[in-house]
């Protein structure tokens, strides 16, 4: 990137003042809510994916905001999950780098029997059976 120092504003100078205020503003965001945005929007589209009509989706959309209260799969388990995952997203940087370097001088043996154990913890907080195919629509 070069920068015009003679003559009057113009297109050029311009283009790149604005790159230059994009790549600050870029560099300043750095809070996790910030970066949550674009969760909401795709957890819409899949709204919109799964309706069978315009109504339906926006009869989600409704209860989403006005029918509070738990379900009969609403677990205390799974709502311990969502928090853990939304409470590990807000772990500082340097403590995540901290684990993982003390996680890399563990032997091989116990990082294989650590990821197994993950994968056994993944297994039974998942569904049992198959999932159903959710492309069939198409």
């Amino acid at each position: 990137m070069f920068f015009v120092d003679e003559g009057p504003a113009g297109p050029v100078s311009d283009a790149v003042g604005l790159r230059i205020a994009l790549a600050r503003h870029a560099s300043v965001v750095q809070h996790p809510a910030c970066r949550s945005h674009p969760v909401p929007s795709v957890e819409g589209g899949w709204i919109f994916f799964r309706a069978d009509s315009l109504g339906t989706a926006l009869d989600i959309f409704w209860r989403i905001l006005t029918a509070w209260g738990g379900g009969p799969l609403v677990t205390p388990l799974l709502v311990a999950t969502i928090a853990a995952s939304l409470a590990v997203q807000f772990i500082p940087r340097p403590v995540t780098r901290n684990v993982l370097a003390d996680l890399s001088r563990l032997p091989a043996s116990v990082q294989a029997g650590l990821f197994g154990a993950f994968l056994v913890l993944i297994d039974l907080l998942g569904p049992s059976g198959v999932a159903p195919f959710i492309y069939f629509q198409f």
